[in-house]
């Protein structure tokens, strides 16, 4: 069984939950809490189990495997879950990325001081990567982003959009081909049971210095 360490928090965590979840995977969580982070780092950085002092890490057997986007397409190999072929795969890894530099678009406006003045500025910043995702689902015309079957940057981009649309409902009415994306991640069974348990986090979002809950 997979032992996936992190903070009891959302942050980068998630959305390899919603990978495992999706997909009936079978793993546990390990929750580092604030009191105990510097002492298991030194010890994890010894002894390799937290191999460069960050998290999350997944263990697999005798593999510690830290960085959250090796971890999820090591997942995506082993679950098939990676594409049926080189350009699905090029186009999963493609959306994942441009997924990811949109979180921390995200991350770097909820950590400023004076965030909520900010809110319309980023909003605004946002809806030009949103109209990028949209367009491509206009031209692909694919239940996900890379073809009919769902594969590891579905997530990724889920988890993107499901903190823009908690920041601002209304977000997604001028990209429907995106909403309707977001609607059918949302409602997958099994996802959906997640989502609606006590075991997603929600918030917080992320714990940087000050393991703030805010987001």
């Amino acid at each position: 069984m997979y032992q996936l360490e992190y903070f009891p928090i959302r942050g980068l965590g998630e959305v390899i939950r919603f990978l495992l979840e999706d997909n009936n995977i079978p793993y546990e969580n390990k929750f580092v809490q604030k009191d105990e982070w510097s002492q298991a780092k030194k010890h994890g950085v010894e002894s390799g189990q937290i191999p460069f002092g960050q998290l999350p890490v997944l263990k697999d057997g005798n593999l510690n495997l830290a960085q959250g986007g090796a971890i999820i397409r090591y997942l995506a190999r082993k679950h098939a879950l990676y594409g049926e072929n080189m350009e699905e795969q090029a186009i999963a890894d493609m959306l994942y990325e441009a997924a990811r530099d949109l979180r921390y678009e995200y991350f770097r406006y909820i950590f400023q001081d004076n965030w909520e003045d900010q809110k319309e500025a980023f909003l605004l910043k946002a809806k030009v990567s949103l109209a990028c995702f949209e367009k491509h689902f206009q031209r692909k015309r694919t239940k996900y982003v890379a073809s009919e079957n769902i594969c590891f940057a579905d997530y990724n981009l889920f988890d993107v959009l499901d903190h823009l649309h908690r920041l601002e409902k209304s977000l997604f009415v001028e990209f429907p081909h995106l909403n309707q994306f977001y609607e059918t991640m949302k409602n997958r069974p099994r996802l959906a049971a997640y989502l609606a348990s006590d075991r997603h986090f929600a918030q917080p979002v992320f714990i940087p210095l000050g393991w703030t809950a805010r987001g």
